[in-house]
């Protein structure tokens, strides 16, 4: 039999440019397993040729790459051996990759997403169910684990931004949001998703255009008689009403109907956005809020198209044509039953109807790390509540876990929600081991130059970015010579559009007091290098497209290094601006693409390296496009992340 290969590298290119691979395949030798702690040993001798306070070695070239496996606390290759599992919000397979990887076998899977059931079908042989709502537990086969990820708008939807309305699909992070609080608040996430979404089309009384959204997607409403409460679309009724913050503050710069329709309210008078006035019939003040009547609600046939949605800081809502709505992912706080009861409109409900129903041995969810504190913990208790009411023993605070915890170049953090049924648990869960973050380099998981060229033409940057990019390493080798005088880039969003800007900033109704604060330092910084930046300004601005975005500027590297330069270090073209960061770990990988640019190599990652930032091994079938791909890798969990927790679901919670 053979023996494990440990290290592979293309050539002995320099003393330590050699690229260290651990192979996922610990083969049994003929005296046994394979020590564990000597792959441990051998990679921490790689691991510390990377020390980050040295300059980083130029980035060879990768041949041969499998996942790194974390070794953690496992006593078993195999520790699911025999167990079967459910799939749900499937997406291209992330809880499957991990779960078959530790034996377990896959009865059933689903996701709403065509194209991610094409992958997932052509990858695993399995052909996910497309409605999670529709499964009916008493015809589903029995399981060990039920595993799952926890959907929206569509384009042209109006929603309010600190600096206007803006159709829904412009919106960016730049942007901040009205929440139902009536603050604006910054976007931590940019949501959409195409297929052929049944959606609800509802008529609001003072609305000229009808809401289009998801059946699922909640909204904030009551009864004339009833407090608010968040409820999903499909089950508003016409005795319901939908609110609007009475928010006096108007820092938009845009003035519309429904921004006519704010000032009114604001201003206490109850009006349409054409201006007509309504009466108490169909719409009312209280609480800080207009609410208008719910005049119809429609189901309208499912078309192939792109809805949108977000994740908002602190209170996850925005308004969108003048109404409160909420993430997709929403909960009852009514102040009534809690737990299950108030997972209504959520799809949360479901994975807690199915495990209430099913009775699996274990659970294993997976969710953005938001979940953790969101509504001041109200979320998490009434998630927490609802396992507790099926039967089910969890930890009273989820798990955050990110890959580059586990050695994977990607700072991805996501709450981990584990369970064990209340008859296998222990009387005290063991708490997770303590992670020490093992060193990370991008370049354990890039592919050979000559591979990517033939596999995913388009990663390459264009010559008008490379323009860019070379105008602001003029920028960057400027103050890194600098660095000995104590000079240092700001760590502040550099926005060299308004360097030389004249206007006042004082004026609340100019700017939101975030934006104000930004300007002010941005100014100050050009103010006090204007002998280098003044002349830079002119030449930058002389560069063809250097506007927008990509006239900002974030420096997320830290210090300097002797040999910085963009050209070796990682780079993201953002809505907020290009933003730099060392060669260590990739940003969380999202939807949106944003993907991440490697300076030496002057091209984004292509499909493959992203689903190896996801720990997904080379012999997956990538689907057809890059789009799609970025999309779906974006959208999927990280594999080792979830080997690593079913490992302690099975290995320490209830050891088998």
């Amino acid at each position: 039999m053979d023996k494990a290969t440990i290290l592979k590298s293309k050539s002995k290119v320099a003393d330590d440019a050699a690229i260290a691979i651990l192979e996922n395949k610990i083969a049994n030798a003929a005296t046994g397993l394979v020590k564990i702690n000597e792959l441990i040993t051998q990679f921490a001798a790689y691991a510390a040729t990377l020390s980050p306070t040295k300059a980083e070695p130029p980035i060879a070239n990768t041949v041969v790459w499998s996942p790194v496996p974390f070794a953690g606390t496992a006593t078993s290759d195999k520790p699911a051996a025999g167990l079967t599992f459910i799939d749900l919000f499937c997406g291209i397979g992330g809880f499957h990759q991990a779960l078959t990887q530790l034996g377990g076998r896959c009865v059933l899977a689903c996701d709403i997403d065509a194209k991610c059931r094409e992958v997932y079908e052509a990858n695993y042989g399995l052909k996910p169910e497309v409605d999670v709502t529709k499964l009916d537990t008493a015809k589903m086969p029995d399981f060990d684990v039920l595993c799952g990820g926890f959907p929206c708008f569509v384009a042209g939807t109006q929603v309010l931004t600190d600096s206007g309305y803006k159709a829904i699909e412009t919106v960016s992070l730049e942007d901040r949001l009205l929440t139902h609080t009536g603050s604006f608040q910054r976007i931590l996430n940019l949501q959409r998703k195409t297929g052929t979404p049944s959606l609800r089309t509802l008529r609001v009384a003072g609305r000229t255009n009808p809401i289009q959204c998801t059946e699922e997607h909640p909204f904030y409403t009551r009864t004339k008689g009833d407090a608010p409460s968040w409820q999903p679309a499909r089950e508003m009724t016409t005795e319901q009403y939908v609110g609007m913050p009475v928010n006096v503050k108007t820092d938009e710069a845009a003035v519309g109907a429904l921004e006519v329709q704010r000032q009114q309210l604001a201003q206490g008078l109850l009006c349409a956005v054409d201006g007509a006035s309504l009466d108490a019939s169909v719409a009312f003040f209280d609480g800080g809020y207009a609410w208008f009547k719910v005049e119809s609600n429609e189901t309208t046939v499912g078309k192939l198209q792109t809805v949108y949605n977000f994740e908002v800081d602190h209170d996850n809502s925005y308004c969108v044509e003048n109404t409160i709505v909420h993430n997709c992912q929403a909960f009852s706080h009514s102040g009534k039953q809690g737990g299950f009861e108030d997972t209504r409109g959520t799809l949360f409900r479901d994975c807690a109807r199915i495990l209430k129903d099913k009775q699996p041995k274990y659970f294993l969810m997976e969710n953005v790390k938001n979940l953790k504190g969101h509504d001041e913990g109200r979320t998490w208790a009434t998630i927490y509540r609802s396992f507790t009411e099926s039967g089910y023993t969890t930890y009273e605070h989820p798990v955050v876990l990110s890959p580059h915890q586990l050695g994977v170049p990607q700072h991805r953090e996501r709450v981990l929600l584990m369970g064990i049924r209340n008859d296998l648990a222990p009387p005290v869960l063991p708490e997770m081991d303590p992670l020490s973050p093992p060193p990370c380099n991008i370049r354990s998981i890039l592919m050979d130059d000559a591979a990517v060229a033939v596999a995913a033409a388009g990663t390459a940057l264009t010559a008008d970015d490379t323009g860019i990019l070379d105008r602001w390493e003029e920028m960057v080798q400027h103050f890194k010579a600098l660095g000995t005088r104590g000079v240092k880039l700001p760590t502040f969003p550099m926005w060299s559009e308004e360097w030389d800007g004249a206007y006042p900033l004082t004026k609340e109704e100019t700017k939101p007091e975030w934006k104000a604060k930004f300007l002010t330092q941005n100014r100050e910084f050009y103010r006090a290098h204007i002998a280098f930046l003044g002349p830079w300004l002119a030449r930058a601005r002389a560069t063809p497209k250097f506007v927008g975005a990509k006239s900002k500027f974030e420096w997320q590297a830290g210090a300097f290094l002797s040999d910085d330069s963009l050209w070796r270090l990682l780079f993201q073209f953002r809505p907020s601006g290009i933003r730099v960061k060392r060669a260590t770990y990739s940003p969380a990988l999202v939807a949106l693409a944003q993907i991440v640019y490697v300076g030496e190599k002057r091209r984004k990652l292509c499909p493959r390296e992203v689903a190896r930032l996801q720990s997904f091994p080379d012999s997956f079938k990538l689907p057809a496009t890059a789009s799609v791909a970025y999309k779906q890798f974006g959208n999927s969990v990280n594999v080792e992340v979830i080997k690593y927790a079913m490992r302690h679901i099975l290995t320490k919670m209830a050891p088998r």
